[in-house]
């Protein structure tokens, strides 16, 4: 994807910066907005079917969104309502449509919100608290998280799964499913039985998540629904899922934050691969003083246009406090050459999202 188009998100305490791309030309937008550093991560782009984007930022009083067309700059969006701006920004996710959700878990309840419509409030199956949710290419909506449950003596909740074929008006609760005796035992064991955390609509397929309670080896439990509504599931050792992506010929695959691939095939077979050694050539051809010791983490990863896909990997490098930062790539993986993006040294504003379009 040789000069293709990106765009990028910066981060520092005072500044949100986005970086335009498109083949050698490049320009900046800044915004003034006063953003801590527990709160970076929360910093998102979106890339809508119109062919505009939202900025979502937040930190503890609440949650803000800016619009921009394609290389426009980013102003805030117009009447955003309030019951969603005191929300903290993980519980605030727009869909490629433009509208926008709330999730409140205490109350059970769902807020829907379009630009120039009213205001939708959806109430959640009896005791639904709600961690995630999705669309999929049918429009139906998903949730995930947990519901009250008597059926064992260890576990108040168990983690649930509902849908909706009416954006929240009516929903279906699914049954919990599980795969092989290893994933059902160690699940309710590590106490992931007790909610699931993510939901990914991709394609035909659906991906869910739970994590263990392990301090510093969190390890993830997935379980895969495809299109004829065959359920697998899998548990990725001392791994947290960061996305599930389309990935042709193959049919999803799963990265994770130190680098792990897992693709499945359209029969169910799964096969794990390390995307380090690709991340490392790319990064090491711009930072060729790394220390051999350095460490990547992978913060998010988006499709591309083309089939491939868009990293963000943060570069830790060892020292007597523990891992520090060492800087931020955007590493682009395609079918037939990889690309590095962008990489900001430690010097430098710490990028914190980024999409192609």
């Amino acid at each position: 994807m040789k000069g293709g188009r990106f765009v990028l998100a910066t981060w520092t305490a005072e500044h949100i910066r986005i970086h335009w791309q498109s083949g050698m030309i490049t320009s900046e937008f800044s915004i003034s907005h006063n953003t801590a550093s527990d709160w970076r991560y929360f910093l998102n782009l979106h890339h809508l079917k119109d062919g505009s984007f939202l900025l979502r930022s937040g930190d503890e009083k609440g949650t803000l969104f800016y619009r921009a067309t394609s290389a426009g700059d980013f102003i805030p969006v117009a009447d955003f309502p309030k019951s969603l701006a005191l929300l903290p920004p993980n519980q605030v996710i727009p869909r490629d449509n433009g509208m926008i959700a709330g999730m409140l878990p205490n109350e059970s309840q769902l807020i829907l919100w379009t630009p120039g419509r009213s205001l939708e409030a959806r109430e959640l199956p009896p005791g639904f608290l709600i961690r995630d949710l999705a669309w999929d290419r049918l429009n139906r909506l998903w949730i995930c998280g947990a519901s009250p449950t008597d059926k064992f003596k260890s576990l108040n909740y168990r983690r649930t799964l509902a849908v909706s074929d009416d954006d929240g008006v009516s929903w279906q609760v699914r049954g919990v499913p599980h795969r092989g005796l290893k994933v059902a035992w160690r699940s309710l064991f590590s106490q992931a039985e007790a909610t699931y955390r993510k939901v990914f609509a991709v394609d035909g397929s659906l991906v869910l998540t739970c994590e263990t309670e392990d301090p510093g080896h969190t390890s993830t439990f997935f379980f895969i629904r495809d299109a004829r509504e065959k359920w697998r599931s899998g548990i990725l050792e001392s791994e947290v899922l960061r996305t599930a992506l389309p990935a042709p010929p193959d049919k999803l695959e799963l990265i994770c934050h130190y680098g792990r691939s897992v693709k499945i095939s359209s029969t169910g077979k799964f096969r794990s691969s390390s995307l380090v050694p690709r991340i490392n050539a790319r990064i090491r051809r711009v930072a060729e003083d790394l220390p051999t010791a350095a460490q990547y983490e992978i913060l998010s990863a988006r499709p591309t246009p083309d089939g491939g896909c868009i990293l963000i990997v943060s570069v830790r490098l060892p020292s007597d406090d523990g891992l520090k930062r060492g800087g931020e790539a955007v590493v682009l993986l395609g079918s037939t050459r990889d690309e590095l993006v962008a990489f900001n040294s430690p010097e430098q504003p710490e990028i914190v999202s980024a999409c192609s379009y």
